[in-house]
């Protein structure tokens, strides 16, 4: 049975400005809580937000195609190319003060969320959505995949900090059909340490490796 269509796009700019008024109120020791998402730190997960927001703008919005990619085809060459990835700008990003993170995410986040919005969720998505099993996807589905990743990485900053969890929950249809089609593989951080599992599908469909 097809998935009802479900439209996020009205979301984005709400749950992106919750995400960055609560940067904006953070003390400085509250940057280094620890978080969910393995030995990522609260700074570290919002650098991650700004790199996946303004990865997508440069592939979706631009046409910037991404690097190559990796030499082999396994789900651990792509996690290990992946993790890779997001290493390198989590250890650029440790340049970067809380206050210049803060305005980066406000940034990003503000063209992630007007791009969004000019989206026609009927059309044909940029790149297929692999938890969902399909080789293509409807533009609405790519565009909840990324809803639920923002929701995703904020939840984990509001817990680390003791904000409490979002007052509104990502469309309960997405978020089933998520857990239903993710396929996990073990990995590493860029870092060395260990993520736990690893949604490959999804990873692969973010960066537009098949």
């Amino acid at each position: 049975m097809p998935l009802p269509i479900t439209d996020t796009r009205s979301r984005f700019r709400p749950l992106c400005r919750d995400i960055g008024a609560l940067l904006r109120g953070l003390q400085l020791d509250d940057w280094e809580r620890a978080t969910l998402a393995g030995s990522w730190r609260v700074r570290h997960v919002v650098a991650h937000l700004c790199d996946t927001a303004l990865r997508r703008l440069s592939l979706h919005r631009d046409r910037r195609m991404p690097p190559p990619g990796p030499r082999g085809t396994s789900e651990q060459d792509l996690t290990l190319f992946v993790n890779d990835l997001n290493a390198t700008w989590i250890r650029a990003a440790e340049r970067f003060s809380p206050r210049v993170l803060a305005d980066l995410y406000a940034h990003a986040s503000d063209g992630l969320a007007a791009f969004i919005e000019t989206l026609d969720p009927h059309a044909g998505a940029v790149l297929p959505v692999s938890w969902a099993g399909q080789a293509a996807s409807p533009q609405w589905l790519d565009i909840g995949r990324e809803f639920t990743e923002v929701w995703h990485h904020g939840s984990q900053i509001r817990e680390a900090v003791g904000a409490g969890p979002f007052r509104a929950r990502p469309a309960s249809c997405l978020a089933r059909r998520a857990a239903a089609g993710r396929r996990r593989v073990r990995g590493h951080r860029g870092d060395g340490s260990r993520t736990g599992d690893v949604d490959a599908a999804a990873r692969r469909s973010r960066l537009g490796y098949r």
